[in-house]
């Protein structure tokens, strides 16, 4: 099961979903220019950690590090500490040279770059060079001492700016638009204890989301960054400059999983579970569950009917050579060309007797075992990782999973969805958590394997489909929170 889902999401929101580094709430007089600044992180009004950030000018050079520490209280395993730095490096003038990203939890230890190369953003997301890629570099590309100048440098009380950022969740470009409104000084002096400091109110979208949000941020005069306030997944998100003490301070940490789960109507039979079951499923349009030979899928007022099954679908989509053989390739996250997925299945799996689906169930069966029993919430590790260090959740256990189906030469993609679960979970009975498991084509079609909960049945319900890229599973969390099942009726044969 995935309660680390919200974790991650978190985690990731302010470091995908941020690029003009902020804060919020009362800032003391400081100089945003040069130095350090620490920041107090909080979530519905629960502190969850800091943040650290550094600036540097050289004669040439500005290089801006942030240090994010979260810490969060998972049932069943303690506290869970994680750290991502982030490194910008920019020439004085505002151009970018490098992004560098470094996550280290117990799950999860990478670093990945992004470096400017003539016209093109050369990536390399690990150490292994065939990962290495190259991007054309849009002209509007900005970095965060980038985009201060270009607001500082216009004219007005209301200034705009469009450009583009790297995502290295989505992998891709994004594209963010900035509006910024002057505060008057008179609404200053009249709130001196909370925003004194505060010149400026600016808007950012992120114009290129399937389900935009527009995150407020206020700077000083100068564009420096003071303060930051934004919803996520429903809930107030703020990060709060403080000096050094104030930011790590002790606190307590709180549990943030239980605002994921989504209570069932009612409880569902084991028997209906091993049959057919018809969902109404309420929800924004920005969530578009898949057709899958298990799940068929209709539209209707405000939501979907779908309708789960084992293999009873006759209308899943086909899937072309193409789509079979994007499958079957190698990514960062799930690095089947690794010599040690090689050697995994060289020595474990008898290739001449298995069909595809027997190939699959003894990797879910030697998943299972591999894996740690104590599930382990932080970071997002990589298949590799989930390997050597045995531990994860559902996510690490699709993504190694998925990892040594294509290494035996089996199509198979990471599914981000819902789970139902009849037993007590965290406290709950009947609720539908966020879950991750494989699907991989064996020839007769997608078929479903769990490493993780077991066997696939009608309380699976599907939401998105991955190659093991964040992107996928951070923009469905962001959204699981507005998510109703209205009702869950078992259809029986005629």
């Amino acid at each position: 099961m995935s309660p680390r889902n919200f974790a991650y999401y978190l985690f990731c929101y302010l470091f995908y979903a941020t690029v003009l580094t902020a804060c919020a709430g009362p800032a003391p007089a400081l100089n945003t220019a040069q130095g350090d600044q620490w920041q107090a992180v909080s979530y519905d009004g629960s502190r969850i950690g800091h943040r650290q950030i550094r600036r540097i000018q050289s004669a040439a050079l500005v290089t801006t590090t942030q240090w994010l520490r979260l810490k969060l209280l998972q049932p069943g395993a303690g506290i869970s500490d994680s750290e991502t730095r982030l490194e910008y490096i920019e020439t004085r003038s505002g151009e970018a040279i490098s992004i560098t990203k470094q996550l280290k939890s117990p799950s999860a230890n990478y670093r990945m770059t992004a470096v400017v190369d003539g016209d093109t953003l050369l990536v390399k997301p690990g150490r292994n060079k065939s990962d290495n890629k190259r991007y054309p570099l849009p002209a509007n590309f900005l970095l965060p001492e980038g985009q201060r100048l270009a607001m500082h440098q216009q004219t007005g009380e209301r200034r705009s700016l469009s450009y583009s950022s790297w995502s290295f969740s989505d992998m891709a470009f994004e594209d963010i638009s900035l509006t910024a409104f002057k505060i008057k000084a008179s609404i200053r002096e009249e709130n001196q204890k909370t925003n004194a400091d505060y010149h400026w109110e600016i808007h950012r979208t992120v114009n290129n989301d399937t389900n935009p949000t527009t995150t407020i941020l206020y700077t000083d005069a100068d564009f420096y960054p003071l303060a930051e306030q934004s919803q996520s997944a429903g809930k107030a998100f703020a990060i709060e400059t403080c000096n050094k003490d104030c930011a790590l301070s002790d606190f307590v940490p709180q549990t943030h999983v239980y605002r994921q789960i989504i209570r069932s109507p009612y409880r569902i039979s084991e028997q209906a579970l091993s049959g057919k079951i018809r969902y109404q499923l309420i929800g924004p349009n920005s969530i578009q569950p898949p057709i899958t030979r298990d799940q068929k899928v209709e539209k209707i007022e405000n939501g979907w009917q779908l309708t789960v099954c084992n293999n009873c679908n006759a209308n899943e989509p086909s899937t072309s050579p193409a789509q079979l053989s994007k499958a079957l390739q190698s990514n960062y996250w799930l690095a089947a060309d690794n010599r040690v997925f090689k050697s995994v299945i060289s020595q474990r799996l008898d290739k001449k007797h298995f069909t595809a689906a027997e190939k699959m169930q003894f990797l879910t069966r030697l998943v299972t075992r591999h894996m740690s029993e104590v599930a382990d919430y932080t970071g997002y590790a990589t298949a590799l990782e989930a390997w050597q260090n045995q531990t994860g959740d559902c996510t690490e256990h699709a993504l190694l999973l998925a990892t040594l189906g294509k290494a035996a030469g089996i199509p198979t993609r990471v599914v981000i969805g819902l789970a139902y679960n009849n037993d007590r979970f965290l406290g709950r009975r009947f609720v539908f958590v966020p879950h991750a498991w494989v699907q991989a084509w064996t020839g007769e079609g997608w078929q479903n394997y769990d490493s993780a909960l077991g066997k696939f049945n009608a309380g699976y319900i599907t939401l998105g489909l991955s190659q093991g890229e964040p992107a996928v599973l951070l923009k469905l969390n962001e959204q699981l929170h507005q998510l109703e099942l209205r009702s869950a009726v078992q259809l029986k044969s005629r």
